[in-house]
């Protein structure tokens, strides 16, 4: 009966994961940028964020400091380089529940 359920569960649990794999073909959206400007802006980053690399820190006052520091953030925000993974309470409650189920 357990393991019945279980694979109900899994079943249920992987089908909408599956659509959402397969979701490029089904958007309707277009792209608004073209890939040009897109590595162009990717350029200048990089090209910004070398010049701060190279900066001396120790001869700049707080402030100049505060000011970098805060577009580097605004930088970081904007890429995406964000390294969080998030995971919604509903699918939290879903894995305790089979976790509960299957010992």
């Amino acid at each position: 009966m357990k393991k019945l359920l279980f694979t109900i569960c899994t079943i249920f649990l992987l089908f909408p994961l599956g659509l959402s794999a397969n979701n490029d073909f089904l958007s309707t959206k277009t792209k608004t940028e073209p890939v040009e400007r897109l590595e162009k802006k990717e350029e200048e980053i990089l090209e910004r964020l070398e010049k701060i690399q190279a900066m001396d820190f120790k001869n700049m006052s707080k402030e100049e400091r505060k000011a970098i520091k805060r577009e580097l953030k605004e930088i970081k925000e904007t890429s995406g380089l964000d390294n969080r993974i998030s995971i919604s309470v509903g699918a939290l409650i879903i894995i305790i529940l089979l976790i509960i189920l299957i010992f």
